[in-house]
């Protein structure tokens, strides 16, 4: 751990939350960046106004670091615990529900582009994926992320932050990134990034997808997965289906074809002190 590290424990000595720098978003926002892992289990045993008490030394040690910002992922089933961190300044700013699901492509129906070719995105895409992205996601009104919120981002920060996850994902060679082209034109893309196997098998996490409007309406969505599916080491892999609790429609689509919900988190910010 880094000398900003800070570890909280209880009468007995368990861990119940550990405060310490996030370097990556230190270094690309270019102030100091903060992460807030909490220990439920322990966390939910104590009583409330020792929970409170921890809070406040959170509080204050965050401050005395000087973190420009914490950030906080925590469980739902952990909701009592959120109104002694609502207490010294923390706020929900966006919520993660995931499915993670055994799959197997053989049963899974496919799906053909009715116009254009699918293809692996290439480095030279770059500047056609990132113009995707902010086209379809950074914005757009109706897409919303922690990273576009200007309390605590600026525009520039949240083109920024998009740009860089698209590069990231493209040069990783493990994750697939597949293509839609129409006319040579990058016209869609649909990425899955490749985890560490679980039981054995492939492990695969949807990232993003969007599609340039004039396109839209025949199911990019569905031909993309079907032909990423196809680029996969294995018949048979886990999938990590991650979205947000005000996505409606994909979360429907994830209960009708009975992805299995794993857990859902709700996403909380601190600013420190001006």
């Amino acid at each position: 751990m880094s000398d900003l590290s800070c570890i909280f424990r209880d009468p007995n000595e368990l861990t119940l939350a550990t405060l310490q720098q996030n370097d990556w978003e230190t270094d690309f926002f270019g102030r100091l960046m903060g992460g807030l892992q909490v220990e439920t289990r322990a966390a939910l045993l104590l009583p409330n106004a020792d929970w409170q008490a921890t809070t406040q030394a959170i509080s204050r040690s965050a401050d005395e670091r000087s973190f420009a910002m914490v950030q906080c992922h925590l469980d739902v089933c952990a909701l009592p615990l959120v109104p002694a961190l609502e207490d010294v300044g923390f706020r929900l700013v966006d919520t993660r529900i995931t499915f993670v699901t055994r799959m197997d492509r053989r049963d899974i129906p496919r799906f053909e582009p009715p116009f254009g070719e699918l293809d692996h995105a290439r480095e030279e895409d770059l500047p056609a994926l990132i113009a995707l992205t902010h086209q379809g996601l950074t914005n757009n009104p109706r897409f919303f992320s922690r990273y576009k919120e200007r309390a605590w981002f600026t525009e520039q920060d949240g083109e920024r932050w998009f740009a860089a996850w698209i590069e990231n994902l493209l040069t990783d060679t493990d994750s697939l990134f597949g293509i839609w082209r129409v006319g040579g034109e990058a016209v869609g893309y649909f990425l899955y990034l490749r985890k560490e196997d679980l039981e054995g098998l492939p492990f695969y996490k949807g990232m993003l997808a969007t599609v340039n409007p004039a396109v839209q309406g025949h199911k990019a969505h569905l031909f993309l997965q079907s032909w990423l599916y196809d680029q996969m080491p294995s018949d048979e892999f886990w999938l990590d289906n991650t979205t947000q609790l005000t996505n409606i429609p994909i979360l429907r689509n994830h209960v009708i074809s009975k992805k299995r919900l794993e857990h859902i988190d709700l996403t909380f910010f601190r600013k420190g002190r001006p």
